[in-house]
């Protein structure tokens, strides 16, 4: 695998791999999610914490009626053309780039805005109006999108993680690590995908 590669993986349900097969990996569309849309959501180097996005699928599409078990989908990403917010210097881009656009949103909207533990919708909006204006050095979209997201789940089904919290606590003194922080990547082009594969955890 090149250098400037990684293996991230995808959190999935056996009911859409024949779709996948045919069709490729579904983007996500809409707002509200935390690394904005228009691009398909992986953990990187994860596989065990893609499980439990598997796992919560599952759960989702057993209250609609639709049978399936969990997948994870091992993928290669190029990460030459990634807005990387685990490096300072995009996130003082993004920091930079944050209050100009914000200025521009009507204050009928931001009622409507949620931003909390869970939901991310400030972040999201941010996000997606950023991947739309701002450019790689070579002038070109940025491909892909990866940051640290903390704790972040509110209901977890049994067996997928423990119950989130400080990580170690003595007396008040507690951790600021937690079981459920992890790194999201979302990738937008998707010919930076390959070598895609159903992987056992």
């Amino acid at each position: 695998m090149p250098t400037d590669s990684i293996y991230a993986f995808h959190g999935t349900t056996s009911s859409v791999l024949d779709s996948i097969a045919t069709s490729g990996l579904q983007k996500t569309i809409g707002g509200g999610h935390w690394l904005g849309d228009n691009g398909i959501y992986f953990v990187p180097r994860d596989p065990k914490f893609a499980l439990g996005y598997a796992l919560q699928k599952v759960r989702r599409d057993r209250a609609k009626g639709i049978d399936g078990s969990p997948v994870v989908i091992r993928a290669t990403i190029d990460m030459r053309e990634c807005f990387d917010l685990l490096l300072i210097e995009y996130r003082e881009l993004l920091k930079d780039f944050a209050p100009a656009y914000l200025d521009t949103v009507p204050e009928s909207v931001w009622p409507e805005v949620a931003q909390d533990q869970i939901r991310r919708g400030l972040d999201s909006m941010v996000i997606r109006q950023a991947m739309k204006v701002l450019r790689t050095s070579g002038g070109k979209p940025y491909a892909s999108l990866q940051a640290a997201v903390p704790a972040r789940f509110g209901e977890i089904p049994k067996g997928v993680y423990p119950p989130g919290g400080a990580l170690y606590q003595v007396g008040d003194k507690k951790s600021w690590f937690d079981i459920h922080d992890h790194v999201q990547l979302i990738v937008f082009d998707e010919s930076c995908i390959s070598d895609v594969e159903v992987v056992e955890v």
